[in-house]
């Protein structure tokens, strides 16, 4: 159902589903971290999604903030990157999420 291309090398660490915000476009799909980046696939309903994949390499990463949904669920991970670029993800165990990403940021 989900599937991407994966770098020479590179490795899935960790999939969970997910509800990604870029702008306002908002997909739901599964979220990978990989050895070398983090990886959205979508489902592909346009009438549900906007847009079906995005990657951001953990290098790119600038700045990542815990948030909240509705001030009350402690599920959002917050991304900035060195490109300006904001994006926000919904995810289950958001704190395991955030620790194991920033795990493999201080590998690179």
């Amino acid at each position: 159902m989900y599937s991407f291309l994966l770098e020479k090398n590179e490795l899935i660490l960790k999939k969970g589903m997910a509800t990604i915000q870029k702008g306002e476009n908002t997909s739901i799909g599964a979220l990978y971290l990989t050895t070398e980046r983090l990886a959205f696939v979508g489902y592909m309903r346009p009438a549900i999604t906007s847009f079906c994949w995005l990657e951001v390499p953990l290098v790119h990463i600038d700045q990542l903030a815990e948030k909240k949904t509705f001030f009350l669920l402690d599920n959002v991970i917050d991304i900035d990157t060195i490109r300006g670029d904001n994006v926000k993800i919904i995810v289950q165990n958001r704190d395991l999420w955030l620790t194991q990403i920033k795990q493999q940021m201080e590998k690179l």
